[in-house]
Parts: structure tokens; sequence; C-alpha cells
């Protein structure tokens, strides 16, 4: 028997009447766990890069879809707002995980001064 198994077989001592309880038992001590994501709100974000990415490669030819004038409101023009929205709404979703409210706003500050720093590496600047 590998020690493993022997360590397993004394933390759970249903597993001394059937092996197969054993191995459920170490399966379960292996899976990471997940969080839950908001599908409507994954769904949205993938069609808003979908968009993007329609605006900047067919913006130029179909001006319907292009950037508007200074006194106009055409798809590109949607797709900042959009990112935005789903910003706001991902925040307070993954925030709420973090019981400590010091704990939560040390890993805002924490993620943006490193996207910041790659940001200014990246940019040459």
């Amino acid at each position: 028997m590998a020690p493993g198994q022997d360590l397993l077989r004394r933390s759970h001592p249903a597993a001394d009447e059937d092996p197969d309880r054993l191995l459920a038992a170490a399966g379960e001590a292996e899976k990471p766990r997940r969080a839950k994501r908001v599908a409507s709100l994954d769904i949205f974000r993938g069609l808003t890069v979908a968009m993007m990415i329609l605006v900047d490669g067919a913006g130029g030819e179909w001006p319907v879809i292009g950037h508007a004038p200074w006194n106009g409101c055409n798809l590109a023009d949607f797709v900042m707002p959009f990112f935005l929205f789903i910003v706001g709404m991902a925040i307070p979703l993954s925030l709420k995980r973090i019981p400590n409210r010091l704990l939560a706003v040390r890993r805002v500050v924490v993620r943006t001064l490193k996207l910041l720093f790659w940001g200014i590496i990246l940019q040459g600047g």
C-alpha cells in the first residue's frame, strides 16, 4: 500500500470497509474549489469583445459601425461603456468573497499598482 493511501485510510475510517471510498476521498482532496461565475456577465463580455474586433476591423469600410463624428452615435461608441459596465459588475462580485474589507482593499490596490507598472513598462514609458 502506498504511504499516501495509508494516511488517507487513517483519516477516513469508513475507507477501511470499501477501497472505492478511499479513492473517492483521495479525489475529493485533490480537486481545487472553483469559484462560481456569472454566465450572463461572461457572455456579455464575449459579445463585447467580438463587437470590438468587428468595429476595429470593419469600421473603416462600413461607416455605420465606425466611430461617429462629434455629434453622432454609432456601434463603436458603445464598446467602452459596455466594458465599464462589465467592470462595474465584476468588481463587487469578486470582492464579496473576501470577508475582510481591509484585505479586499489591499488586493485592489496591489492589483492596480501591478497593472500600472506593466502598462508603463510595456508602453515604453
